[in-house]
């Protein structure tokens, strides 16, 4: 059985329970991203699809942001002295923030940087089959 599962917290903004930790969780029904889903709204075969893939693939994204992004901190993001980051502190310092599910099925996923890149994110998206797209620097 899954662990992982959509939770409500007081103020209906929506989680998903990853482990011990608490990760945001924002939906989007349709093509209107200002509009905010009520919990009968949501889709919770493709949440828990996703979810159960986040956490099969949680180290492979991580790991996929870091191929993508251990370059660009060591070659254009370094004050100077600073030593050049390993591929595993890069991962280390990587940790989930928030989930973007879009009802088409893509999905983002928003990681703190720990001050990699000061104080912007790490982004990482997928297409509608959940075949990660790319990851980029975010604000």
């Amino acid at each position: 059985m899954n662990k992982n599962k959509v939770l409500f917290t007081e103020n209906d903004s929506f989680h998903l329970r990853y482990g011990d930790k608490k990760i945001r969780l924002s939906y989007f029904a349709n093509d209107d991203i200002s509009y905010q889903p009520k919990k009968e709204e949501l889709n919770q075969e493709l949440l828990q699809s996703v979810s159960s893939w986040l956490a099969e693939n949680l180290s492979l994204i991580k790991e996929f942001a870091t191929e993508e992004l251990l370059d660009l901190k060591n070659d254009d993001w370094r004050e100077e002295n600073e030593p050049k980051l390993t591929a595993e502190e890069f991962i280390a310092r990587l940790e989930l923030l928030e989930i973007v599910v879009y009802y088409t099925g893509k999905v983002d996923m928003i990681f703190d940087a720990d001050d990699i890149f000061y104080d912007h994110c790490i982004s990482v998206y997928t297409n509608e089959n959940l075949l990660v797209q790319g990851a980029n620097v975010g604000y």
